[in-house]
């Protein structure tokens, strides 16, 4: 999994610092979201071997996220002022979640379930 996050790192074009900064922040927001998504599919789930599996994808994601704080301080960008927290997303993750589970197949993706649009605890209130 680190692989491919270095290699799209690698590929991506030149970009201000700024820039660097706001892709980054982006970067984070998203490990925070996919540890929210992990904890609630796990919420009810008594499953060993998915619990196995999901554990080693939050694992995964802490270690992206020390990376991208390493490239965060060298870039000189702002550091975020707390550890990614499933938390932080846990309320959309949770809706979209059940919303996956109460009506939808495999192939269609309930619009709770489109992170652009998932809020942050506190934002906004």
């Amino acid at each position: 999994m680190l692989f491919p996050v270095l290699m799209l790192l690698q590929a991506a074009p030149a970009v201000g610092a700024e820039d660097s900064c706001r892709v980054l922040a982006r970067q984070w927001r998203g490990i925070e979201m996919d540890l929210a998504a992990d904890y609630a599919e796990g919420v009810a789930d008594n499953s060993a071997p998915r619990a196995t599996l999901r554990e080693q994808r939050e694992t995964n994601a802490l270690l992206r996220a020390q990376m991208l704080l390493a490239m965060m301080r060298d870039n000189k960008c702002s550091l975020p002022k707390a550890p990614p927290s499933y938390a932080t997303y846990a309320l959309p993750a949770v809706t979209c979640r059940t919303d996956r589970l109460q009506s939808y197949s495999v192939k269609d993706v309930p619009p709770s379930c489109n992170r652009d649009n998932w809020k942050a605890a506190g934002a906004g209130q």
